[in-house]
């Protein structure tokens, strides 16, 4: 059984969810010779996915059943189907376990080993849904890679937006050092497949035993990729490491935006005018979300506005259900310019390293260079 708190989820359920652009359906179903529980076809107007296709299936536990119930029996279902999966997987559309249910905004449900080793023995991605209400600071899962309306983030009406609209291009270069295990190639459309190709290539090479996973790391890095690229980001680097059976991602990118707020004024680009702009978030309890503000010297560059914490926010915009991450984000003026900052950003899911992901994108960013 799995251990929890004092509080636990309400209506528990676990989830086969795949999604894409070009997501039919009905050819999923045929592909699998499964009905699903929901489905839809693409649209532009969801809120959820907007332009994807969706096909799930949904195991809801029963009563007096937990999480690690609704688990095995989606496992059971898709076990015989599981190359299917991997196929629709290769093929470009995203395939993911989710398990879900709904609990206080401020209770902490710990997830069992049983139930995480059991979707790692599945080899698909995992992701985490409480059905809560958003505090009034929750922010879009990819704040940290800016929207290109530059509306990826809503300010209080006491605090200043700090960066507003993408800025145009630095007029100078950038640099950015990340450990060697990590993974960078070039983001945009047209140079990403082939980038893409010759790095998992070249890591197969060095170690043969990742040769099984080609399909699922050529995935991820298509994934991030072009989520990075379409959030208006100049650049990522992302680890993807597997440590005793557990997954352990993290991704650094960076972007220029624009000081501006959505009048169009322009704001000031001082790193402490930056960083008294930006609200910090207060833990009421062990476990709560957390956000603090400071400010940082970067050899060479000089000092930079920066947030770092555990956060929740959304899924996707509009949507209200949320994802906990570990964020570290730094605003680097650009100099020359009065209305430019490049905003540097770490994130990761995996909570129980937080204190080991801020360390390492503190060290990533301290190597950020003009050129």
């Amino acid at each position: 059984m799995m251990t929890i708190s004092t509080h636990s989820w309400d209506s528990p359920a676990a989830t086969l969810l795949i999604t894409g652009e070009g997501l039919t359906p009905g050819d999923v179903t045929r592909t699998l010779g499964i009905s699903p529980s929901l489905y839809r076809e693409p649209t532009a107007d969801s809120r959820f996915r907007p332009g994807e296709g969706v096909w799930a299936i949904q195991v809801t536990a029963g009563p007096h059943q937990g999480l690690e119930e609704a688990l095995d029996e989606l496992a059971d279902l898709i076990s015989g189907v599981l190359e299917g999966i991997r196929e629709l997987e290769e093929s470009g559309l995203t395939v993911q376990v989710d398990l879900s249910g709904r609990v206080d905004g401020r209770t902490r449900i710990p997830v069992s080993p049983h139930a995480l080793s059991r979707v790692a023995a599945l080899g698909f991605l995992l992701s985490l849904t409480t059905e809560v209400v958003p505090s009034e600071r929750s922010e879009d899962l990819w704040d940290w890679l800016p929207a290109a309306d530059g509306s990826h983030r809503a300010p209080r009406e006491d605090e200043q937006e700090e960066t507003g609209t993408p800025g145009d291009p630095a007029p100078v270069g950038v640099s950015l050092a990340v450990p060697e295990s990590w993974w960078e190639f070039d983001i945009r459309p047209e140079g990403r497949e082939a980038t893409i190709r010759a790095l998992v290539d070249e890591r197969i090479r060095e170690l043969p035993e990742l040769a099984p996973y080609r399909a699922d790391l050529t995935t991820m890095l298509r994934r991030m990729a072009k989520d990075a690229h379409d959030s208006g980001a100049i650049y990522l680097g992302c680890m993807a490491e597997n440590f005793d059976g557990v997954p352990l991602y993290a991704t650094v990118t960076v972007s220029v935006l624009g000081a501006r707020n959505k009048q169009g004024v322009t704001l000031s680009t001082d790193p402490r005018a930056i960083a008294e702009s930006l609200g910090t978030i207060t833990p009421r309890r062990e476990g709560d979300a957390w956000r603090k503000v400071t400010t940082v010297d970067i050899p060479e560059v000089g000092t930079a506005a920066r947030t770092y914490g555990v956060e929740d926010v959304p899924v996707a915009q509009g949507d209200s259900r949320t994802l906990r991450m570990v964020l570290t984000q730094t605003y680097i003026p650009v100099p020359g310019t009065a209305d430019q900052v490049v905003l540097v950003s770490g994130a990761s899911p995996v909570l129980d390293l937080a204190e080991a992901f801020h360390d390492i994108f503190d060290a990533v960013t301290s190597t950020f260079r003009f050129v």
